[in-house]
């Protein structure tokens, strides 16, 4: 059970790596998102008016400057800027937690251990925890170090219980066809995808059971737009955890995933 962080980090790693190949032909993917929330406005805007005009368009034409006032008054596109607000609050239960590195906000389980991989140099508190996870995966701290050199942000528990921020890969949110051969070739059973919403637009999450040197913890991994053509993998396994918690636990994630 002890080597369960060691194998689920070194997968996420691999899933990164190999998944680099098949998101960089299709950058231009990641700005439909932005365009798809003004869209709604400029479609109320356009509605309301035209009817009005097309009735009364024979009797006066003056009538159709009068609605244009109207339209005036529809400055209401500044509330679609307002959505970032669900970044806030952890729930329950959770506490907020974010990296130095690529400026990642999303909640964890409270008590979690947090080592962010930017401020092991300069933050002494830093490398204490780091050598509180390294000790719990029966690694030296040298070698933990080492793994996490690819991760931005790692949260663990002393169960080895992990959640792991990695760098990002170039290109788009991948697909469910791209994931799941790597996932497989990683030592992934059991493999389902589906689609979330975050604040910073569409992701991907893939549920699975890890299955390496016996020890079969269940997995998941969320794929989320991190900026123009880039990609982030946020990892969540759980060694004491079940199926369904590691599902609630990357469910929240989505949830108050954003920007730091």
């Amino acid at each position: 059970m002890k080597k369960t962080r060691v194998a689920a980090l070194a997968l996420g790693l691999a899933v990164t790596a190999g998944l680099v190949g098949c998101t960089v032909p299709v950058p231009t993917t990641t700005t439909p998102a932005p365009t798809a929330t003004t869209v709604p406005a400029t479609t109320t805007t356009a509605a309301v008016p035209t009817t009005t005009t097309m009735t009364t368009a024979p009797p006066a034409t003056t009538t159709s400057t009068a609605a244009l006032p109207t339209t005036a008054t529809t400055p209401t596109p500044p509330t679609t800027t307002t959505p970032p607000q669900p970044q806030g609050n952890a729930p329950a239960g959770y506490m907020m937690v974010s990296d130095t590195t690529y400026h990642a906000r999303f909640a964890v389980p409270a008590g979690m251990i947090v080592v962010d991989s930017n401020a092991l140099a300069t933050d002494p508190s830093m490398r204490d925890k780091l050598n509180q996870l390294a000790q719990t995966s029966r690694l030296s701290p040298e070698l933990f170090e080492q793994l996490m050199s690819m991760y931005a942000l790692v949260a663990g528990d002393t169960n080895e219980n992990s959640i792991g921020l990695a760098m990002p890969a170039g290109g788009r949110v991948p697909t469910a066809a791209e994931v799941t051969p790597v996932l497989t070739q990683g030592g992934a059973t059991g493999i389902t995808c589906r689609e979330v919403t975050t604040s910073l637009g569409q992701g991907l999450v893939a549920s699975y059971t890890l299955n390496q040197a016996g020890v079969t913890p269940p997995q998941a991994q969320l794929y989320f737009p991190d900026g123009d053509m880039l990609t982030g993998t946020i990892q969540v396994t759980g060694a004491t955890w079940t199926a369904d918690q590691v599902t609630e636990i990357v469910d929240v994630i989505a949830a108050t995933l954003a920007a730091a």
